[in-house]
């Protein structure tokens, strides 16, 4: 996590234990380790810490696509948009 300006930890280990819940936790000597498999990964792409409930986002999930690299997709909010379907935007 990381600190507010108020001194609270924004995303404390209960979150990340909610994000992880379907894998048990592994002890050792060396302390506890958390996984979670990428059938699950859908818990971090939509559930947010309530530091950020103030923030409004489209989230946008595509199962079968592997993305290796990252590509931005500029948007100018200014200007009109056409709704097309998810085929459409990813060939242009």
């Amino acid at each position: 996590g990381f600190d507010t300006k108020d001194g609270q930890t924004a995303m404390d280990m209960e979150y990340m234990k909610y994000l992880m819940q379907d894998v048990p936790p592994v002890k050792d000597d060396k302390g506890t380790r958390y996984t979670f498999c990428a059938d699950y990964a859908f818990r971090v792409l939509f559930c947010k810490d309530v530091f950020f409930e103030k923030e409004q986002e489209y989230r946008i999930i595509l199962p079968n696509e592997v993305i290796e690299d990252g590509k931005s997709y500029p948007i100018k909010l200014s200007e009109e948009y056409e709704i097309c379907d998810l085929n459409t935007f990813f060939e242009n």
